[in-house]
């Protein structure tokens, strides 16, 4: 008579048997994306802080939250300025913070992310003045927003 005998590994197992409960643990809804860090500098000013996102009462879409600081050594006025990308269309910059003199200035900025629908970039850079985006450093890319 023909025995077989098995030698399977109790990790294997129990591997095995919780690969159901991770399939039935799974939602229809889509988590948003995890935090992501950013920074710029220019002058004699740096910015930097975290980009995050806040569920919104629509499915899938999340409120994009750029929270940080300005900090400048110096004694003229820098501003933070974020550049969001949507799809093809030129670029939506926004002025999110900023500081004369010496000192830290708060920063902080929302826009709605639509998901997967929309190609969406997000740019800071660190800019000389209070109402232009003319005189600035680099624009340092954040993040595709929404992936």
């Amino acid at each position: 008579m023909l025995r077989i005998r098995s030698r399977t590994s109790g990790a294997l197992v129990a591997g095995l048997l919780a690969c159901p409960a991770l399939l039935f643990a799974q939602g229809t809804a889509t988590a948003a994306p995890a935090a992501e860090s950013w920074s710029a500098s220019y002058g004699t000013a740096s910015t930097a802080g975290t980009l995050d996102y806040v569920v919104n009462a629509e499915e899938d879409r999340w409120d994009v939250v750029f929270d940080g600081h300005l900090t400048n050594t110096g004694g003229e006025c820098y501003s933070t300025w974020f550049a969001t990308v949507y799809d093809l269309y030129p670029p939506v910059f926004t002025k999110a913070g900023t500081r004369c003199g010496a000192g830290t200035a708060p920063v902080r900025h929302s826009l709605p992310s639509y998901g997967d629908s929309w190609n969406t970039n997000a740019y800071v850079a660190v800019c000389k003045g209070t109402t232009s985006h003319t005189d600035c450093g680099p624009f340092e890319f954040i993040s595709r927003i929404g992936t």
